[in-house]
């Protein structure tokens, strides 16, 4: 496993053994893993915990548990209470997304605040393939079928290589304790609902589901940096800026591969929906100089409407 792990770290540059990585610990086998295999590889580690106070006693027993893992290492504990069905109030947002936007903006705050390089999350495979299927289930570009990704800014995810059983198995086989969230076999979360009806399913047809599936995240993040590089090279070639406005050659437009991805993914960062401009595509004529106007959101510098015209 740790061979493993600092091979995936090394294959996607994750980070540098002179790094200091703050690491992202709720006490159950993945994150206790990943505090483990830095510790072991020589980092210059911190570790965090989230009390979400959503599980009772288990939660109070979760973070002392955690408080104890740093103490046993020698590394410092960082350790947050949030009363989370407070603030998920009136937010909109389910306990889930709430949670999680608390504890990445709590994480980064740490980082900052004590110089640390890296967040780090425990993160595993079946995760990712969870996630894929979760995107794909509502509908999803080919971004949406990344899975997790490995990096983003100062968030890694160094153990995307393994599955779960084999974070179990190397756990029990090394006799590392590790905390059980009994959340996780609630079939209320749609999550869960993959994990536990979906996905096993999947391993009936195929019992190598998870080496599969990811082969085929990879391939799909090889093929998605082709897609970026060639909407890049459309972008340029069908649009100009006149004036402030967006001007887009329909008749190069047409020329495209697929022009009603090209048109979505040139106006989707300005507020557009995807209804706005399919039914446009549709129109076999269309009067020449007509303009569309976005949200006042789309540009947040100036609070202004972006414009665009054929």
């Amino acid at each position: 496993m740790s061979d493993a792990f600092a091979e995936f770290i090394s294959r996607e540059n994750l980070c540098s053994p002179t790094d200091s990585v703050l690491l992202a610990v709720s006490g159950g086998p993945d994150s206790v893993l990943l505090a483990h295999l830095f510790a072991e590889s020589g980092y210059r580690i911190g570790i965090a915990h989230c009390n979400y106070q959503l599980r009772g006693d288990d939660s109070a027993a979760d973070e002392d548990f955690v408080r104890q893992l740093a103490s046993n290492m020698g590394v410092p504990f960082f350790g947050v209470s949030f009363d989370t069905r407070k603030l998920v109030a009136g937010s909109g947002k389910s306990v889930q997304e709430a949670a999680r936007d608390l504890r990445y903006e709590w994480l980064e705050s740490i980082r900052l605040r004590e110089g640390y390089d890296l967040i780090a999350t425990g993160h595993h495979l079946n995760d990712s393939i969870e996630t894929l299927l979760f995107n794909f289930a509502k509908g999803c570009g080919i971004r949406g079928l990344h899975g997790i990704l490995p990096k983003r800014g100062h968030l890694i995810r160094p153990l995307l290589f393994a599955a779960k059983d084999q974070i179990l198995g190397y756990l029990e086989g090394k006799e590392i304790p590790y905390r059980l969230d009994r959340s996780n076999e609630e079939e209320y979360y749609d999550r869960n609902k993959l994990r536990l009806g979906v996905i096993p399913v999947l391993q009936s047809i195929n019992p190598d589901f998870e080496a599969g599936a990811g082969d085929t995240i990879q391939r799909i993040r090889e093929a998605e940096r082709f897609y970026e590089f060639g909407i890049g090279e459309w972008v340029s070639h069908v649009t100009t800026l006149q004036k402030g406005q967006l001007v887009i050659s329909w008749e190069e437009l047409q020329k495209s591969p697929a022009p009603p991805t090209l048109l979505f993914e040139i106006l989707s960062p300005f507020g557009f929906r995807f209804g706005q401009f399919q039914s446009l595509l549709q129109q076999k004529e269309l009067r020449p100089g007509r303009r569309w106007y976005s949200p006042p959101i789309a540009c947040s510098a100036t609070g202004k409407s972006s414009c665009w015209r054929l």
